[in-house]
């Protein structure tokens, strides 16, 4: 059969049925512009260092509403940085699918960045914190009810969770209305609204439409069958080998959304640094 025969042959190009050794990944970039990726990675160790320094100073922060949004942007911030910098390690190995998947952290970052800047930034950044504690408080009755999650748990550890989750829950429940907190539970986003609805809001429409639903088919792997091939002529081929321009134009658009997150945590949190973020832009993104 096609199938059989495919089996039997070597892979070449896009691979073919015959699976790669483990130990064959690291010269998976071999073939890819040595140039292109140094730049890439570069601009972006640079970013890195550029946000790093945001928080060289201390903000200035003039009331406890003030400080509880410079709290959550800072934790969005932390976030973006890690998987800015995992995508970075990915691609490098020239594990694009997977980075690709990390940028929809990235596109959910700098939108509720600019959602929570755009009106209203306490309440936003409260009902962040507030579904936060609704979230944690659902883990860990899902933890109680399932002993295969407790089966290797710390008992003393698992306290410990249950009575800070079990604090933030009853916190939230006595400052929230009694349908707001049902809205609450219920609700699968933290703002209660879809996605598109709130990308479209802070205009990033143009960013859902295409960044966003292309990173969802990896994080959701929905799109199994852009990784194989099926001719008569050679069967089935598995698409084990990167494609150098989405590695590429991962890594550019990983740049340029870590780049719009700095913005934002700049922004929002008045932490001064407009100049350096604004000379940074011209040197690496000088055609935006």
């Amino acid at each position: 059969s096609d199938l059989k025969s495919a089996r039997n042959r070597e892979g070449s190009g896009s691979g073919g049925v015959r699976l790669p050794s483990p130990w064959s990944l690291t010269p998976f970039l071999s073939h890819m512009s040595s140039q292109k990726m140094t730049e890439l990675v570069d601009r972006g160790k640079r970013l890195l260092n550029l946000g790093r320094g945001l928080f060289d100073r201390d903000p200035d922060i003039k009331s406890s509403e003030e400080l509880l949004v410079f709290t959550v942007i800072s934790g969005l911030y932390v976030i973006a940085d890690k998987s800015f910098r995992a995508i970075l390690l990915l691609c490098q190995d020239g594990a694009w699918e997977p980075a690709r998947a990390l940028l929809r952290i990235l596109l959910e970052v700098v939108t509720n960045l600019k959602y929570i800047s755009k009106e209203n930034s306490y309440f936003r950044a409260r009902q962040y914190l507030n579904f936060l504690a609704v979230q944690d408080m659902k883990m860990m009755e899902a933890i109680d009810r399932n002993a295969f999650f407790k089966a290797d748990s710390d008992e003393g550890t698992l306290t410990e969770l249950r009575e800070k989750a079990l604090y933030s829950y009853n916190r939230v429940k006595e400052e929230m209305s009694g349908q707001d907190f049902q809205n609450l539970i219920k609700s699968r986003t933290w703002h209660g609204k879809s996605v598109e609805a709130v990308m479209g809001e802070v205009g990033l429409q143009g960013i859902y439409d295409l960044p966003f639903r292309l990173s969802s088919q990896a994080l959701h792997a929905s799109d199994g069958p852009n990784h194989i091939g099926i001719s008569k002529e050679k069967g089935i081929s598995l698409k084990f080998e990167p494609i150098e321009l989405w590695v590429e134009g991962v890594l550019d658009f990983n740049n340029a959304m870590f780049f719009s997150i700095i913005k934002e945590v700049d922004s929002i949190g008045k932490l001064g640094q407009e100049e350096k973020i604004n000379a940074m832009r011209l040197e690496l993104f000088p055609k935006t």
